[in-house]
């Protein structure tokens, strides 16, 4: 599957380092700054928007996106199939919850 970012929080510009209101980003692959908690990376076919994509749903993945000012920022991905009311998959909605606080409530 491949879809077009339209519409982003502020949390997903700073993440992603492109405003939505630049323009319709292609969603190909997950961003190079982009591993799971344990550091390994996430594979294209594992990226929640693309799963997505695809039909599946998702909930509670756990992901840290690096910033481009060197940040570490842990999230919790979600994602959902969109379907018309054929049942025709026509989009995807994805949801990541910057979960920084919970880190540092744990030192």
């Amino acid at each position: 599957g491949q879809g077009r970012v339209f519409l982003q929080n502020a949390l997903a510009d700073s993440l992603f380092g492109q405003r939505s209101g630049d323009g319709a980003a292609p969603v190909t692959s997950p961003p190079p700054a982009l591993t799971r908690f344990d550091g390994r990376p996430v594979e294209r076919e594992r990226w929640p928007p693309l799963r997505a994509l695809a039909g599946e749903p998702v909930a509670g993945d756990e992901l840290v996106f690096e910033s481009s000012q060197g940040r570490r920022v842990p999230v919790i991905a979600g994602a959902v199939p969109i379907r018309d009311g054929a049942g025709a998959l026509i989009g995807a909605v994805a949801v990541f919850q910057d979960v920084s606080h919970r880190f540092e409530l744990d030192r």
